[in-house]
């Protein structure tokens, strides 16, 4: 016995096993963000951590600066 499903109730299935696809790949990039960022600081900019309260084992070290070039 198979139940089909109204228009409306496919649609609204779809949308919400979407939604949570979606919430679960948000939620497992910022997991590896925030451990390679705890892992490995040498890879992220200084400046990366002010916006990101993150323990480090280490502190980083700041990032090189580059010159911008701008020709008018």
């Amino acid at each position: 016995m198979s139940v089909k499903l109204k228009p409306e109730a496919f649609m609204f299935k779809w949308l919400i096993n979407g939604l949570t696809d979606i919430l679960i790949a948000l939620l497992v990039s910022t997991l590896i963000l925030a451990y390679s960022a705890s892992h490995y600081p040498q890879y992220f900019p200084a400046k990366f951590y002010h916006y990101w309260p993150i323990k480090l084992q280490t502190p980083p070290k700041s990032a090189p600066t580059s010159q911008m070039q701008v020709n008018a």
